[in-house]
């Protein structure tokens, strides 16, 4: 399971982010005042929250509440919808530019990913054993 996770994490966050990377970039510039760089130690740890609050969290939240696409909204959704939340609206109240268009659509990319990782990963758990 917690492979399919971290597969399932990194296509849809991959996907996100190369759609979106223009949006990011230019807000993070404009917030650093330099040009955007990753900081890829602190993304793995960024990353490993991630992994721990849809597998020990989401996931068995999502199997309790029946495992239904809804149950996923309900409960890896709105999981997913806060934690981005704290991330983004904490960056808007203490960063002068960062920009509230990112930290919506941020936000709710928080709850789709979570939704949609959890419910793939209940949904597969069937079929593969795991």
């Amino acid at each position: 399971m917690y492979i399919l996770i971290i597969l399932t994490v990194a296509v849809l966050d991959g996907i996100w982010l190369t759609l979106n990377s223009h949006m990011y970039q230019r807000m993070y510039s404009n917030v650093q005042k330099a040009p955007f760089i990753v900081d890829w130690k602190a993304a793995i740890f960024a990353y490993l929250a991630i992994f721990i609050m849809i597998a020990f969290y989401a996931v068995p939240g999502v199997e309790n509440a029946g495992g239904s696409f809804f149950d996923a909204i309900r409960v890896a959704g709105l999981l997913g919808l806060l934690t981005y939340a704290v991330y983004n609206f904490t960056n808007l109240a203490v960063l002068r530019d960062y920009s509230w268009k990112v930290a919506i659509l941020d936000t709710l990319w928080g709850g789709v990913l979570f939704t949609l990782t959890s419910f793939i990963v209940v949904k597969l758990k069937k079929y593969i054993q795991i």
